[in-house]
């Protein structure tokens, strides 16, 4: 009976111990993401993180729809496209915060502003499938929101003008 209380306390002793492990290298690279980003946070401002926050959600919707990946043949190039995206994203949404609202909301700014982000809705809109079923685009809207290197644009319409809007 000691024998097998043993070896079955070694076997899950050792898998623990695998399990462990991997826990612990998988945590040391969440901890360097939270050090980066305290950094991050005391260099820059805390006020910039809801901002990083929305430009990782933005950035990766962005490089999902990427219209150039044929071109991007490694990884690294592949990596250096989002962190791209990620940036972009970053810098158009920074803007926001660095203006006062009376600045931002000008009638004609409000008013590009506002189609900026109808275009942004509607490609959204044509690309999913469930509204397929409960709405029909005419040929004409999929013509202009359907292929996907114009599809990226839409996503990145509201990034620019949020840039060049809010100065």
């Amino acid at each position: 009976m000691g024998d097998f209380i043993s070896s079955s306390t070694l076997s899950v002793g050792g898998d623990f111990f695998n399990a462990a492990l991997g826990v612990a290298s998988d945590m040391s690279a969440f901890l360097l993401v939270v050090i980066f980003t305290m950094i991050f946070a005391f260099t820059v401002g805390r006020d910039k993180l809801l901002t990083l926050t929305a430009s990782l959600y933005s950035g990766t919707v962005l490089y999902y729809n990427f219209p150039l990946d044929t071109y991007v043949t490694s990884d690294v190039m592949s990596l250096g496209v989002y962190v791209l995206m990620v940036t972009a994203s970053f810098f158009a949404l920074v803007q926001i915060g660095m203006q006062s609202m009376e600045s931002f909301f000008g009638t004609v700014r409000v008013t590009l502003y506002s189609l900026a982000i109808a275009g942004f809705v509607t490609a959204l809109a044509v690309h999913t499938p469930a509204l397929a079923s409960v709405y029909t685009f005419s040929p004409e809207a999929l013509a202009i929101f359907e292929p996907p290197t114009y599809y990226f644009g839409w996503l990145f319409l509201p990034l620019v003008a949020t840039f060049f809007l809010s100065k």
